[in-house]
């Protein structure tokens, strides 16, 4: 995964700055991509090798995904073909390429994702529960892309709620969710029966406390409205998702 995320960034980089020659071409009458003077050739044609470079570890990464494959295959046919008669291209011409190119890749959506991916989780994990984690962590991605940034807390308190209920349930022998217990009376009976004190997270109790206080401070309503910063929420929600593997170790 981190190759690829620095794939991405590699072919969103030399776009950029391909976008930044055809401006830099417009803002200057008289002056074409292939006069000497300003060397934009040369750095149009390295930043298209740089581009497709980033599309072919792109493809290896997403040779299983045959819609992504053949929307990369076809941004590199764009560049390729570019690159050919670079030279001879006029300023419109040239920022006609561009744009081509950046609309191709925009449809690709090689955003850097904003939160974590959902942890691995352990074995024996029964299915129900990966199936309750993996909805609600697409929920709180879709909250956090809206904007909807207390409804992302919320949805990534549900996360905690499953995964410390599980813990609870093994240790204990008690099923909170058939009790009903909400995350609050789940974290008190949790330090009551010793269940995270030999944690191999420094510091859980405490953890699991703050976030329930912003739990409720983004779902009940109160006097002033809490209003999380999309910083906050995305913290908020990592925070949930590197305990997910601890939670649910027995």
């Amino acid at each position: 995964m981190p190759q690829e995320l620095q794939a991405a960034q590699n072919l969103t980089s030399a776009l950029q700055k391909l976008e930044e020659i055809a401006a830099f071409l417009e803002d200057h009458p008289g002056v074409e991509l292939r006069h000497r003077n300003y060397r934009k050739l040369p750095a149009a044609i390295g930043l298209i090798r740089q581009a497709r470079s980033a599309i072919r570890e792109l493809r290896r990464g997403n040779s299983g995904d045959v819609r992504m494959h053949s929307r990369l295959r076809a941004l590199d046919r764009i560049l390729g073909g570019a690159s050919a008669r670079l030279a001879g291209m006029n300023k419109l011409q040239f920022r006609e390429f561009v744009d081509g190119a950046v609309d191709r890749a925009d449809a690709l959506d090689l955003r850097a994702p904003l939160i974590p991916p959902l942890p691995k989780l352990p074995r024996g994990t029964p299915e129900w529960i990966r199936s309750q984690l993996k909805a609600d962590y697409d929920e709180v991605e879709r909250c956090l892309k809206a904007g909807a940034n207390r409804a992302g807390i919320a949805f990534g308190a549900r996360i905690l709620e499953c995964a410390l209920g599980r813990k609870y349930f093994l240790r204990v022998k008690v099923d909170p969710v058939k009790e009903g217990w909400t995350l609050g009376k789940l974290v008190a009976e949790s330090k009551n029966q010793g269940v995270l004190k030999d944690s191999s997270v420094p510091g859980v109790e405490s953890v699991l406390e703050w976030l329930n206080k912003t739990r409720i401070a983004s779902i009940h309503v109160k006097q002033k409205i809490y209003q999380p910063q999309p910083d906050q929420a995305r913290l908020i929600c990592e925070l949930v998702l590197s305990l997910v593997p601890d939670l649910l170790t027995p």
